[in-house]
């Protein structure tokens, strides 16, 4: 179901503002993994990737960053692109937290907040602050090497906490996430690193549909459970997604990168409910799978060992459109445009404490 958007007022002056404000010296500073996002499966797992694109000092918390990202959607830039002009604008905060037990275990946590600057469409209040689902978990990285062929194994599991209104609406009570990254790295320029991605996640929910906060139809009573049926919305809750991806990322010069990562997700649906036994319709396609593909295009800045700039483009969409067309990749209605900033700590704490 795609989101339309209400009229924007003042949206490119506020995120004029926005990028005014990442380029002060407070936030021009930051340290990264390649994609992802803490509220939901990221497009390519980067637990075999050096966290900022340097060798990392052996700090409990490398890995540890703090990113800001704005971010607007391409149809935002083309009024005439549809016959509605629904523009996008957002802030997004995010913290991933990371603290290594040695060279491989590590624990993990990852949460973020987003605001939208332009008309949403999907709060009550204008100017609300959204949470994302909060993960937690761990890992070890590069745990085993495939003798003979160079590829490293590092594998990671997350505990998904429902805390954004968008898992809440699904009826979330909690996901559980485990992944498995083979990566190689090659001497290419400065570096060369690919890396393919499979992770599982299983979800758990009190109604294998989306609800309402309130019923449709006034009047019934919510007691005896008549209010059921009109908290329904139709859209069947995923009970399981299976993720396989492909991820590459070229160092050309020290602090110059290109990361390009791609990925699948074929999501288990809820089995639906019998239908009216009088309706001689079968679907010929089986109806409850949902696949979904993501791109990513990133050009990686690392100026510093504490700061890390992120240009790019990323999209997750639909394997088709509403006309069984398939979506154009990496640049479709969905693909969004994006500018991050991160701040690596154990970069910061090395520049502090003088280490080279």
């Amino acid at each position: 179901m795609e989101r339309r958007r209400s009229r924007w007022r003042g949206g490119v002056a506020a995120a004029a503002l926005a990028l005014i404000a990442f380029a002060t010296p407070a936030m021009a500073q930051e340290a990264g993994e390649v994609g992802g996002g803490a509220g939901d499966l990221p497009m390519v797992s980067s637990a075999a990737v050096p966290a900022n694109g340097i060798k990392a000092a052996k700090s409990p918390w490398r890995g540890t960053l703090l990113a800001i990202r704005t971010e607007t959607t391409l149809l935002t830039l083309q009024k005439d692109a549809e016959l509605t002009y629904n523009p996008y604008v957002a802030l997004n905060f995010e913290a991933r937290p990371r603290y290594h037990f040695g060279d491989i275990f590590y624990l993990a946590l990852d949460f973020s907040l987003t605001r939208e600057l332009t008309n949403a469409d999907d709060t009550t209040r204008r100017g609300e602050t959204w949470l994302g689902d909060l993960n937690v978990g761990g890992g070890a990285q590069r745990f085993w090497t495939i003798p003979g062929v160079g590829i490293d194994l590092s594998a990671d599991v997350r505990v998904v906490a429902p805390t954004s209104r968008m898992s809440q609406a699904r009826t979330m009570q909690a996901a559980l996430r485990g992944g498995l990254t083979l990566s190689r790295d090659f001497k290419v320029l400065k570096g060369l690193s690919i890396a393919y991605v499979l992770n599982g996640t299983g979800y758990f929910h009190r109604r294998t549909t989306a609800a309402l906060d309130a019923p449709l139809i006034s009047g019934c009573g919510a007691s005896d459970g008549s209010c059921d049926r009109f908290l329904n919305t139709g859209l069947r809750n995923s009970r399981f997604r299976l993720g396989n991806g492909l991820s590459i990322s070229m160092d050309f010069l020290s602090w110059l990168a290109l990361d390009v990562s791609v990925m699948h997700r074929l999501d288990f649906l809820y089995p639906a409910a019998d239908g009216d036994p009088r309706i001689s319709y079968v679907p010929q396609d089986p109806t409850d799978r949902r696949h979904s593909l993501g791109y990513e295009i990133e050009l990686r800045f690392t100026p510093m060992k504490s700061l890390g700039i992120g240009v790019g483009i990323s999209s997750m969409n639909p394997l088709q459109a509403p006309d069984s067309t398939a979506y154009r990749p990496f640049v479709n209605r969905y693909t969004m445009a994006y500018l991050e900033l991160r701040l690596f700590v154990d970069g910061l704490v090395s520049q502090i404490k003088g280490e080279k």
